[in-house]
């Protein structure tokens, strides 16, 4: 495996965890938003 393997593992792998870690919120602003809505009424 040469280091331009590597850093290209690397790089996408810091960048799926990117993705998921924004994905996650999301989720979470989302689950807050129905919250504060439906404790709200």
């Amino acid at each position: 495996m040469s280091l331009d393997d590597r850093e290209f593992r690397r790089r996408q792998r810091t960048k799926n965890l990117l993705l998921g870690g924004l994905l996650v919120a999301l989720a979470v602003l989302f689950y807050l938003v129905t919250l504060v809505r439906l404790g709200g009424n």
